[in-house]
């Protein structure tokens, strides 16, 4: 169990580093649509991200938001 949250830990921190905001949407859509990448693992980074000054907050409440509805209406 352990070396699956790490793997996908990595993941989340590569993809959100690569893409900024466009990395929060898409893991967010991923997780929406019903693909086991869970949000608990993307929102904390996105929030460091936030704390740390290389993000916006309502921009990255956007990306997510959006990010959440797309995966879903895919998903439907």
């Amino acid at each position: 169990m352990e070396t699956i949250l790490t793997s996908l830990g990595h993941f989340v921190v590569t993809i959100i580093s690569a893409f900024g905001y466009a990395g929060v949407f898409l893991a967010m859509a991923i997780e929406s649509a019903c693909i086991p990448l869970p949000s608990e693992i993307i929102l904390p980074f996105t929030g460091y991200m936030v704390f740390a000054g290389r993000f916006g907050f309502w921009q990255s409440v956007i990306a997510a938001t959006l990010g959440n509805l797309f995966g879903g209406l895919v998903a439907y």
